[in-house]
């Protein structure tokens, strides 16, 4: 059975902590998404799927912020996809 070196064992915890903060971004970006969608919904009942879609494509923490801001106050559903 072979120990492992000292660089191996730096690099796998980096693996893993690169592992976390990656895990606890994209839950971050999925609870905004997910906060974005419901204030859709309590405003207009309806979302779109495609307004669903679009949004799983935006990775951008401060992007989703921002349109999590302008789904409070947009005047309709349609106002808020050409913001997308």
């Amino acid at each position: 059975m072979r120990f492992l070196s000292r660089i191996e064992e730096e690099a796998i915890e980096e693996g893993i902590q690169q592992g976390i903060q990656q895990g606890i971004q994209q839950g971050v970006l999925q609870a905004v998404r997910g906060d974005v969608i419901e204030i859709l919904e309590m405003r207009f009942q309806e979302v779109p799927l495609r307004v669903n879609e679009d949004l799983n494509k935006i990775n951008d923490l401060s992007a989703l912020k921002q349109l999590h801001r302008q789904a409070i106050s947009v005047n309709s559903i349609s106002e808020f996809q050409q913001l997308l």
